[in-house]
């Protein structure tokens, strides 16, 4: 692995080099913390896996929804509802978002409009999760021979398949008790009868009918739903496997790797406490590998930190003041090495200024060359 060099600004902003390639990452990048950890690891491969997310994200097309600049789309038309919200949740938080996206597929294929607004507001609020294939979960409760309440011929048994023809469920959302096949949330269930068995289901978005006005929305109508489990927790996950698992939160680490990052691991509170921890070698002491690649035909050879230095500048509205760059990219004086820090990046901008990489019109305002 390729060594990592970098800088903070006072805003947070962590800028690294690392095998002659540079990264900018804001405070508010979804993976900010766990970059923090894969620099004081060094770990290269793992920086710029956490950095590059966003681009797999913003870049990931289906073949008939995809996701430009942080907006769904499906079939070129941009889709903004809550469960795009959860797509991007999904996105950020670091689950494949690819189910999120068989999700809406499958939604906007039931042939009801009504019963596809009135599952957004179901889920929005109930927070139901969906499964690796598209579909979600839900909770029934039945009784004790694990037949219905209603009729007591529908078997829901795990493993079986219960289903009536789409026409024979009632579509009016004001029809408090009426025809069809019953799920909810398990607030819906605890208080719809007592004893039997509380059930897991499984259902696909474009078999919803209805969600009944009478009990705020905790329950809904289905003309079809598969049983994959008997009630033993909340299903608190956000996305869980065809048979009702929770589902592993992919990482650029792996599981078994010591390098993983655990939630138990001491975290910086402060940006100040990320420095690097080569900032107190000498630049003579450097070796040849440290240093990367001039910038440019003709241009000099820089040190790490001019090379940070000069990331950073690049970055920044032109022409800008010397004193709002070192403002940016130096130290608080009571973070760790913050006085070597700061001289070095001093001596840094000099040397830019030098080496002609950074002009200087005199009263103190810099441009990139």
């Amino acid at each position: 692995m390729a060594k990592i060099s970098f800088i903070v600004t006072n805003q947070g902003t962590i800028n690294a080099v690392t095998d002659n390639k540079s990264y900018t990452i804001p405070r508010d990048h979804q993976n900010y913390d766990k970059i923090k950890e894969a620099i004081k690891a060094q770990d290269s491969d793992a920086l710029a896996a956490l950095v590059n997310v966003a681009k797999k994200v913003e870049n990931f097309t289906g073949n008939v929804v995809e996701v430009k600049d942080g907006v769904v789309h499906y079939k070129g038309a941009a889709i903004h509802n809550a469960v795009t919200d959860r797509i991007l949740g999904l996105m950020r938080e670091g689950f494949p978002f690819e189910p999120a996206l068989k999700f809406l597929e499958k939604l906007l294929e039931n042939p009801s409009r009504r019963a596809v607004n009135e599952l957004y507001n179901f889920l929005e609020h109930r927070a139901l999760p969906i499964t690796e294939d598209g579909d979600f979960l839900a909770y029934k409760r039945v009784k004790e021979d694990w037949k219905d309440y209603h009729s007591g011929t529908f078997d829901n048994s795990v493993g079986k398949v219960c289903e009536v023809p789409r026409n024979m469920v009632d579509d009016d959302f004001r029809n408090d008790c009426s025809y069809g096949l019953h799920a909810g949330s398990i607030e819906y269930v605890r208080g719809f009868n007592s004893g039997g068995h509380i059930v897991i289901v499984k259902i696909n978005p474009k078999d919803a009918v209805s969600v009944p006005s009478d009990a705020n929305c905790t329950k809904l109508r289905t003309c079809r739903y598969e049983v994959i489990g008997e009630y033993t927790g909340d299903l608190t996950a956000p996305l869980y496997t065809n048979t009702g698992e929770p589902a592993a939160r992919p990482s650029p680490f792996d599981a078994t790797d010591s390098r993983a990052v655990s939630d138990d691991d001491d975290e910086y509170d402060d940006e100040e406490e990320l420095y690097d921890e080569d900032e107190d070698e000498d630049e003579d002491d450097l070796d040849d590998e440290d240093v990367p690649p001039s910038q440019g035909t003709g241009k000099a050879d820089l040190s790490m930190t001019e090379h940070l230095v000069l990331a950073h500048a690049k970055r920044m509205p032109q022409p800008f003041s010397e004193g709002t760059l070192l403002a940016e990219v130096e130290m608080p004086p009571s973070a760790p090495g913050a006085i070597q820090h700061n001289h070095e990046v001093t001596l840094a901008l000099a040397g830019l200024k030098e080496k002609g990489l950074l002009d200087d019109d005199g009263s103190g305002n810099l441009k990139v060359r």
